[in-house]
């Protein structure tokens, strides 16, 4: 994207690692050289996490095709040892169960849920999304929120002029 370059470009400004006054030196090779310092400069300062970052050795298909029995009997397990923990014995849920119970409630991987913001990921977690009667309230507000942002949306409106004036009618006429 741009603004890396741009910001990548000033990095290396700073630090005299760009040098375009170099004698003998064809101008395909500056750009080359000029491409891996802001590469190698983007890839220190980028901190990549989520769905961008490098594949892992879990992510390969072969491994997971092997292991998958085990995964399988390991999360009937802890399936096994929650339906005892918290529906059997009726136990308070711990810090990372309440983690998860919201996290699966919002619909979010655990890389999403990795990446939000830290001051995101406790806001929602003072707001108690486990409990399902604050789930709904949130969701509701969150369901109004966007309709008020799309009421005020211009091309929200033009949609609905449309819709409104055309009936949802599909015609073949030219």
């Amino acid at each position: 994207m741009p603004h890396y370059r741009t910001r990548a470009k000033g990095i290396a400004r700073e630090r005299g690692l760009l040098d375009r006054k170099k004698k003998g030196v064809l101008k395909e090779d500056l750009k080359a050289e000029e491409e891996a310092t802001l590469r190698s400069i983007l890839e220190e300062n980028i901190d990549v996490v989520g769905g961008y970052s490098k594949p892992q050795v879990w992510d390969v298909l072969w491994f997971t095709i092997v292991f998958s029995p085990y995964w399988g009997v390991m999360y009937g397990i802890w399936k096994a040892k929650w339906v005892w923990r918290y529906r059997v014995k009726g136990q308070d849920y711990s810090e990372e169960d309440r983690e998860y119970i919201t996290r699966k409630r919002l619909k979010l991987s655990e890389n999403h849920w990795k990446a939000m913001p830290e001051e995101k990921r406790s806001e929602l977690l003072e707001r108690e999304l486990w409990v399902e009667a604050n789930f709904n309230q949130y969701k509701t507000e969150q369901e109004d929120e966007m309709k008020t942002k799309l009421a005020s949306s211009g091309k929200y409106k033009m949609y609905r002029r449309y819709m409104k004036n055309n009936k949802n009618r599909m015609t073949f006429e030219d």
